[in-house]
């Protein structure tokens, strides 16, 4: 059984089992299924349900901060930010989702100068998403919204210090489909949770596509099993440091969870610092280097002689 504690008084928070191999291939046999339903809806269907997704986060955002407070230890206006900026992706790619996957048409060349092409995109099928504790909600979310956006279903694998707030994650979406008239509500997004042998028997599981995030060592380690059945991987490699500042922009996240096919027809015819005790990718390790440049460029300007 897997304990999740209150890391500030060590009380345990809830108990979860621990997901084998044979649990999520349960959930991928399930996902197949759910993934096709999904992908079937139009793109107005899919705008509905997860805009509802986001109407449900922020109506009961402050349920949810307190959960990630009490999970993780980070201040209560830390969850809340978190799971407002999980709020703009989810909306985000509820509303750019078909202007950004679009059927659209590219240049045939000189070669096939009698064809005239197209490029659309497809969903994959379903998405495996392995998130990190340190942002339970917001950094998922984003993985999660732009897989289900383009038309795929997601089995997510929360971290083991975070499996209540990633259990209440797949829970919301779940209401909010009942909400939108799906009842009962199709396992689009689903959960597996333990430790890192869970996200192995994720990886090896037959998903579509991988999405990590965490320390370049377990990137290594998820890439090297996903080789095996030659899954792609998308992956964040964060910790504290300067490798941490790299994210997909947003249109570039869509088109990671689609397959591009092209179709030929013929023609003619706080301180960042302090952010989350520094527990975090996104705190500044290069603050007296910025502060130099900084300086520097005042100095510049400040004695530039006059023309």
């Amino acid at each position: 059984m897997l304990e999740t504690v209150n890391p500030a008084t060590g009380e345990v928070l809830a108990v979860f089992p621990v997901h084998g191999r044979r649990e999520v291939d349960a959930a991928l046999a399930a996902a197949r299924p759910a993934a096709q339903w999904w992908a079937d809806l139009d793109w107005n269907e899919r705008r509905i349900r997860l805009l509802a997704w986001k109407s449900y986060l922020a109506r009961y955002l402050g349920r949810l901060a307190q959960l990630v407070h009490e999970e993780t230890g980070k201040p209560l206006d830390d969850a809340k930010l978190e799971i407002t900026l999980a709020i703009v992706h989810i909306d985000w790619a509820a509303r750019h989702a078909r202007p950004v996957l679009r059927e659209r048409r590219v240049r045939s060349g000189l070669v096939a100068a009698n064809l005239t092409s197209w490029v659309e995109y497809q969903p994959l099928g379903v998405v495996g998403v392995i998130g990190p504790w340190n942002y339970p909600v917001f950094t998922p979310a984003g993985s999660i919204a732009y897989a289900l956006a383009a038309g795929n279903a997601v089995v997510f694998k929360p971290s083991e210090l975070t499996p209540a707030v990633g259990e209440a994650l797949v829970r919301s979406f779940d209401e909010a489909l009942r909400a939108a008239g799906d009842d009962p509500a199709q396992p689009v997004l689903q959960g597996v949770y333990g430790p890192g042998s869970t996200g192995e028997a994720l990886v090896r599981s037959g998903v579509d596509k991988i999405a990590f995030t965490g320390s370049a060592a377990t990137a290594r380690k998820v890439m090297a099993a996903a080789a095996d059945t030659l899954t792609p991987v998308v992956a964040e490699c964060g910790g504290v440091g300067e490798s941490g500042f790299g994210r997909i922009h947003a249109p570039d996240g869509l088109r990671e969870f689609a397959r591009a096919k092209v179709i030929t027809r013929q023609r003619f015819g706080p301180p960042l610092r302090l952010t989350s005790s520094g527990r975090t990718e996104r705190d500044m390790d290069r603050l007296v280097l910025f502060v130099t440049l900084v300086h520097g460029r005042l100095y510049r300007s400040r004695h530039r002689p006059r023309r």
